[in-house]
């Protein structure tokens, strides 16, 4: 079967949906380029079970109508196929490990926007909780009604059970749904990271510093207007 789709090709074919599962074909790259937003929508929604779903669907529906029989390739090629899945999990490994360092210093990040913004709120000013204060910054937490950084999630600073806590330093053991996902599917998951994680950060790398001297600018303009309210 020729893999160069052409629109006429598609339209004499009464059967040319099935090219969507032959590999390599147009259709095939269309539907690879759908369901890989999919996957990345599914992890940043933590939707992990709809992901690994489609992939199954997917090599099952290329084994039936594409003639993709993964099983009798690894059958065939032992050797070549531990290579190949040893080195896609081994980069997947290193991966996550990048992958949890910007996760744990985005949290920070979030939980340092999350303070400055509660300090303001009670016209305090610096980063720091003061002693006497720290009781109403854990009320705080346990109460608000914010949501994990850009995303409408659960208060991640929270641990639920018998009596709620404020515990705010990530564990590796929680969130081992979401590190295997890095793991397993690391091409798409490190697309995203640079298009999303490395360049918003960049972006708020500038903006804050570009905040610093937007500042400076704004006091010096309106130095000495102080003098018209009491201290």
């Amino acid at each position: 079967m020729d893999t160069m789709l052409t629109t006429a090709a598609v339209a004499a074919d009464p059967a040319w949906y099935m090219l969507v599962f032959v590999p390599f074909t147009l259709l095939w790259w269309v539907w690879i380029g759908i369901a890989s937003i999919y996957v990345i929508y599914a992890l940043e929604r933590e939707r992990y079970w709809g992901m690994g779903a489609l992939f199954l669907a997917t090599f099952a529906a290329m084994w039936v109508f594409g003639g993709v029989n993964v099983l009798a390739w690894i059958v065939a090629n032992p050797w070549m196929a531990l290579a190949i899945f040893g080195g896609y999990f081994l980069i997947g490994a290193v991966f996550s490990l990048i992958k949890w360092v910007l996760f744990v210093t985005g949290r920070r990040h979030d939980y340092e926007d999350l303070k400055v913004a509660w300090l303001r709120s009670i016209d305090q000013g610096g980063t720091a909780i003061p002693a006497n204060m720290r009781g109403d910054w854990e009320k705080h937490l346990l109460d608000t009604t914010e949501h994990d950084g850009r995303y409408d999630r659960k208060k991640w600073w929270v641990q639920l059970g018998r009596k709620k806590k404020v515990r705010i330093v990530p564990i590796a053991w929680e969130h081992k749904s979401r590190i295997t996902a890095w793991i397993t599917v690391w091409p798409w998951s490190a697309f995203w990271t640079i298009f999303d994680d490395i360049i918003i950060r960049i972006g708020e790398a500038i903006q804050t510093a570009l905040a610093k001297v937007m500042d400076a600018i704004a006091r010096k303009a309106f130095s000495g207007t102080d003098e018209d309210f009491d201290k």
